[in-house]
């Protein structure tokens, strides 16, 4: 499941730095960087494993179960 946050548009110099960490951080091959430059960039960017940790236990996880189960049985083989 992807989740999309709503923020406040940047202006062109901020996205502009933003792109030059995230640039170097790619140059310097090393993944942790990278990722952490990414959370810099993108301060509402999670982990999938800290999203998937509460997303289990979300109201809208277990109606999309649900859904899911519901249109496994209804389902015409």
């Amino acid at each position: 499941m992807i989740f999309i946050e709503r923020d406040a548009p940047l202006c062109e110099h901020d996205i502009n730095v933003k792109l030059e960490e995230l640039q170097a951080a790619c140059e310097t091959e090393d993944d942790n960087v990278a990722r952490e430059a990414l959370r810099k960039a993108v301060p509402t960017f999670r982990r999938p494993e800290e999203v998937n940790c509460t997303a289990e236990q979300s109201k809208e996880m277990a109606n999309t179960r649900k859904n899911m189960q519901h249109l496994e049985q209804t389902a015409v083989i």
